[in-house]
């Protein structure tokens, strides 16, 4: 298992960036544990590349409009091939969410950030809450708990200082 490989700091450089790299992009242990090959290496690349530019859209660095890092910068800051980089940025124009100004690059398209709110919201419904529920169900943690966590933790956000007062 490579878990217990990188555990025993007996795993390559290789398998550590991989383990790592998979766990980034939201795979399962399940799912990293068959992480084995180039194919799937440049498969997680990509979707890191993709995953970087959503989290930038979303977080407002990159606004309706606004031009995106080109595949060659993509390229050079994970050092890949631009091929893989470009796959990340082209299933994000698939998506509606960037768009291509020929000899300019690519722009984040109008009403991107609603799309990959909608999008990310439909997760976490869907993975996400699923998950913390069915483990609260066999932790028998109550539903006033619950709620009473949640708030406590939003309170915290809102005060900024980790507290909750």
């Amino acid at each position: 298992d490579k878990y217990i490989l990188m555990a025993l700091g007996k795993a390559t450089e290789d398998e550590r960036r991989m383990i790592r790299l998979a766990a980034e992009c939201g795979l399962r242990r399940s799912e990293i544990a068959a992480v084995n090959s180039d194919d799937v290496m440049d498969d997680l690349l990509y979707r890191r590349i993709a995953k970087t530019l959503e989290d930038g859209i979303l977080s407002g660095a990159y606004r309706d409009g606004d031009p995106v890092p080109s595949t060659n910068q993509f390229a050079r800051l994970y050092a890949i091939n631009p091929a893989t980089a470009a796959r990340g940025v082209n299933e994000l124009v698939e998506a509606g969410i960037l768009y291509k100004k020929r000899g300019l690059g690519m722009y984040v398209c109008e009403g991107a950030r609603e799309k990959l709110l909608e999008a990310r919201r439909k997760q976490f419904e869907r993975e996400t809450l699923k998950t913390f529920l069915q483990e609260a169900g066999r932790l028998n943690i109550s539903r006033e708990t619950l709620v009473q966590w949640i708030e406590d933790y939003r309170e915290e956000d809102i005060n900024g200082d980790g507290t909750g007062a």
